[in-house]
């Protein structure tokens, strides 16, 4: 006898929970998106003018090379070098070519300043600052952003 009154409890509670579960169109339907395998899942491509920093280089010093085209177009490298100035370390590893005669830059990551033809120079900012001193002569602080702007 207990275990038909067990057994009959067991169902009213089960229908009560049933019944209290469905049926009530007053609440809003929950779904469940399906997941996406990785091949459903895409990343939208970064814009053209975003570049990556990319680091060149080894040695204990560490510095921002940054390069600003005449269509402002900007790309970075975190630079590592042993060199002790701005201009040997990036000489040395062929993003930066100087001028033996006059001591101006001529490209800058590849891109030639063509003074004569479009009155753009190369232009040096420290941190911000534009400098006057020659990039040889700018000895490398770990953390500064060097940047290489063409301007006329």
């Amino acid at each position: 006898m207990k275990k038909t009154v067990s057994i009959f409890i067991s169902l009213i509670i089960t229908a009560c929970l049933l019944s209290a579960c469905g049926g009530n169109e007053n609440q809003p339907e929950t779904t469940i998106a399906p997941s996406l395998t990785s091949a459903e899942t895409t990343i939208p491509s970064p814009p053209e003018e975003l570049t990556y920093l990319t680091t060149i280089g080894n040695g204990a010093n560490a510095f921002v090379f940054k390069v600003i085209d005449s269509e402002n177009k900007t790309t970075e490298y975190l630079i590592k070098s042993d060199k002790a100035t701005v201009g040997e370390a990036l000489t040395n590893l062929g993003m930066l070519e100087i001028s033996e005669a006059n001591g101006e830059i001529k490209h800058a990551n590849g891109i030639y300043a063509d003074n004569a033809s479009t009155g753009l120079n190369w232009v040096l900012y420290v941190n911000g600052e534009k400098q006057t001193e020659s990039v040889n002569g700018i000895e490398i602080k770990n953390g500064t952003v060097y940047t290489f702007k063409l301007e006329k």
